[in-house]
């Protein structure tokens, strides 16, 4: 029997021990009632109830259940004084309807589960015999006690350990009560054994096939998700997509950008093919653009007005407006040589590759207090040639979708020439023509894998 045991309010201490007897009757694969009587020291109980079971899995379940009991107790002592000797007998009955969800493991010859019963306990037909009334005895009636009256919620948790063959277990069973409400005399931890005998009846039946069918279904459930990932898989994507943010890498003039950003970001568009086993060919496709602004003060003048002589200071001022385009051509290999059966994974890509840059730059040239209007405008282009050396990672969310990152080394072996000047003013201004270009830099976005 589950739960804590009832005793009344004795003097002393009481031991309660006995034995108890339950059994189940399967209705159907799922839903079952059970009922239980036992017999203990001072005490008669029983419950009955029903629960409905559900697989988790191959060998899990959980149970739900409820259900209602009711006991009796009957207790007497013999309490010595100095006036002689009285006998104490009390009488009780209890009811305690109750809830009580489990979840554990189940095999053919092992099972644990693990659960709480929740239940209200309440006492009623209370009956108090002190026979004699000796005096000095002092001993309150147990009906008067208003520690015993009233209901009380008790939550009993519990764990259940089976093991043997498949139809005789030993069991073992632990619970511990916690009382809510008024205290009452009980036995908060209870430790029981006994012996679980399934019989070759409806109930055994249909418990063994539901355990077959709920194996049957998860092997031909797993058969069909393997047979699912199998046709999924079988071919590996052979176009990968990709768009994302690169850093910038080409820089502008050095006399004209001295504390701005010299690079700057653009996007990215590329494309890798599998063209045998892991081998790649790939092309992409990038566009970055900057400005800077040079202010530089030339030289101060006083001149005369209506009221009288103020400075004027005139700027030499240069403006660069750069368009960085990238073209390159790579070949490579990725890993692993075949992607794993699973949404989520990763995959490396090792590849180099040629990359043609081709710049376009206009400078504008002012001579003034101000540079709202510039005197002069030169466009000049240029092309240059780097090596690159890639290496990209992707995390993969499923078979047609990732985020990647690449890391890019670059080695230029031909440089853009991009120089110009101008008079304004009678002043003259220029702009180099060499411009420097950053050896690292990475790319990150989303790709499609077709």
């Amino acid at each position: 029997m589950d739960g804590g045991l009832v005793t009344l309010p004795l003097p002393g201490s009481v031991e309660v021990g006995g034995v108890g007897v339950e059994g189940a009757y399967a209705l159907s694969d799922r839903l079952r009632i059970h009922a239980g009587a036992a017999s203990l020291t001072g005490m008669r109980m029983f419950d009955a109830g029903g629960s409905y079971a559900l697989p988790l899995g191959r060998f899990g379940m959980m149970d739900i259940g409820a259900g209602w009991g009711r006991g009796w107790v009957h207790r007497s002592q013999t309490i010595g004084t100095s006036s002689g000797t009285t006998s104490h007998r009390l009488e009780a009955r209890w009811d305690r309807p109750f809830i009580q969800p489990s979840i554990g493991y189940s095999s053919l010859r092992f099972e644990i589960f693990a659960g709480a019963r929740v239940g209200w306990l309440h006492h009623s037909q209370f009956r108090d015999h002190l026979e004699p009334a000796l005096p000095g005895t002092a001993i309150k009636p147990f009906a008067d006690d208003p520690t015993v009256g009233g209901t009380r919620l008790l939550i009993e948790p519990s764990c259940a350990i089976r093991f043997g063959g498949p139809r005789f277990r030993f069991e073992i069973q632990y619970t511990h009560t916690t009382q809510h409400g008024a205290k009452l005399d009980m036995t908060n931890h209870d430790l029981s054994m006994g012996l679980v005998m399934k019989l070759i009846d409806r109930s055994s039946n249909a418990l063994a096939l539901a355990v077959q069918e709920r194996r049957t279904k998860h092997a031909l459930d797993t058969i069909h998700q393997q047979r699912k990932l199998n046709s999924i898989w079988k071919a590996r994507p052979r176009y990968h997509l990709s768009v994302g943010i690169e850093e910038g890498y080409f820089q502008v003039p050095n006399d004209v950008c001295m504390k701005c950003e010299k690079a700057t970001a653009g996007l990215r568009f590329g494309g890798l093919v599998s063209i045998k086993d892991n081998w790649l060919i790939g092309a992409s496709y990038s566009d970055h653009g900057n400005q800077a602004t040079s202010h530089e003060l030339a030289r101060t003048d006083l001149v005369n007005g209506w009221f009288g002589t103020y400075v004027v200071n005139s700027f030499r001022n240069i403006v660069v407006d750069q368009k960085v385009q990238g073209y390159e051509l790579t070949l490579g290999r990725s890993i692993p040589q075949r992607w794993p059966r699973r949404w989520i994974h990763g995959t490396a890509a090792l590849y180099t590759g040629v990359r043609m840059l081709r710049i376009h730059e206009d400078h504008e040239y002012g001579f003034g207090p101000t540079f709202w209007n510039p005197d002069a405008r030169v466009r000049v282009s240029s092309t240059g040639w780097t090596w690159t050396l890639r290496l990209r990672g992707d995390l993969h969310l499923s078979k047609h979708f990732s985020f990647y990152t690449d890391l890019a080394f670059a080695q230029p072996f031909v440089l853009p020439d991009l120089p110009s000047s101008a008079i304004v003013s009678g002043e003259e201004m220029r702009i180099e023509g060499a411009r420097e270009q950053r050896r690292i830099w990475i790319s990150y976005g989303i790709a499609l894998h077709l």
